[in-house]
């Protein structure tokens, strides 16, 4: 299954079960990403996982994505990515998923009270710039 794909599927999930009142009813699992990544070795791993995070930084960046949903996938992808470095050490660690990972991460707290708005403040600008150097090199 290619990137796309598996993140339309996970979007489309997230807009029939996601509730303000209960989350993500029909959260991403492991075999999920089992199937997203089924037939991958080595850094096919690497680069499915960096395809994931430009994804969701381009969708989000461009306004078609919701932080909610972009956090909620990339918080369960390092999740999944973290087993598999456990497991398999036979791929480079992802360094742009991480990233991103870590924009959409910055968006998740006040920053010792630095802000009321850690989505507006940390996550909006990190994500740009990525979006914008990935923008260069396409």
């Amino acid at each position: 299954m290619d990137t796309d794909a598996f993140v339309l599927e996970l979007a489309d999930r997230f807009g029939r079960d996601f509730s303000h009142e209960h989350g993500w009813q029909n959260a991403p699992c492991q075999a999920d990403f089992d199937r997203w990544l089924s037939g991958a070795t080595g850094n096919q791993i690497t680069d499915r996982f960096n395809d994931l995070g430009t994804v969701l930084a381009r969708r989000y960046h461009s306004g078609e994505y919701h932080f909610l949903l972009c956090d909620w996938v990339i918080n369960r992808a390092e999740s999944e990515l973290m087993e598999r470095v456990v497991s398999d050490r036979s791929f480079e660690y992802p360094q742009l998923f991480e990233e991103i990972y870590r924009a959409f991460d910055a968006g998740e707290w006040d920053h010792h009270g630095r802000s009321e708005q850690p989505i507006i403040d940390y996550t909006d600008p990190l994500i740009a710039a990525i979006v914008a150097r990935l923008g260069q090199s396409d």
